[in-house]
């Protein structure tokens, strides 16, 4: 079975949620069979964090075979990431946001973020906005470079977006991954 493509990947995320996942009382999450295949062990904790319950920002949730942390997000970043150079733009929605990540890869082989992860913030308008339509160049951009972390590595980045102000309103923070076995997706909810 070929993997889901990163966009069609949140989108699904987006549409049904954690629905790829289902979540016992002791907090661990499991994946969904797919295609008549048997559920595989429970991930332990970290675990997901959920739509209904997300996870705060400096919380790290387990999402697909990463470690993700959110550790701060910048609602109107735009002034920082206008000056950071290369020819960057005027935000084209009206202003830009800034989210600090670090991942840990805990799974048995090389990760790449740039190819498995992908970012958005749901915001207070009801809009979706992800990290790959901000053009922006970011100083700290190593996150997305498109480097591999070997099992046990970490790295660090920030992820930019383009949002409306009122986007910027009652958000949530999201992650997604689809590179797992099965292409089952696993995404965790997090809120500033």
């Amino acid at each position: 079975m070929r993997p889901v493509p990163p966009a069609i990947a949140l989108a699904l995320a987006l549409a049904f949620g954690a629905a790829a996942c289902s979540s016992d009382s002791s907090g661990s999450t499991a994946r969904a069979g797919i295609d008549g295949v048997a559920p595989g062990p429970p991930i332990t904790a970290p675990a997901l964090a959920p739509a209904e319950r997300p996870a705060r920002l400096g919380t790290t949730s387990r999402v697909g075979d990463y470690d993700v942390t959110l550790e701060r997000y910048e609602p109107d970043a735009t002034a920082g990431v206008e000056d950071a150079g290369r020819g960057n733009q005027p935000p084209a929605k009206g202003r830009y946001a800034r989210l600090t990540v670090r991942v840990v890869n805990r799974g048995r082989a090389p990760v790449v973020p740039s190819m498995d992860l992908l970012f958005a913030v749901l915001g207070g308008d009801g809009s979706t906005n992800r990290h790959y339509d901000c053009t922006a160049w970011l100083a700290r951009e190593t996150l997305l470079d498109g480097a591999r972390i070997d099992p046990g590595g970490t790295k660090e980045g920030d992820v930019c977006f383009d949002l409306t102000p009122a986007a910027a309103a009652g958000t949530r923070l999201v992650v997604t991954t689809a590179r797992t076995p099965f292409a089952v997706l696993f995404t965790s909810y997090w809120v500033p």
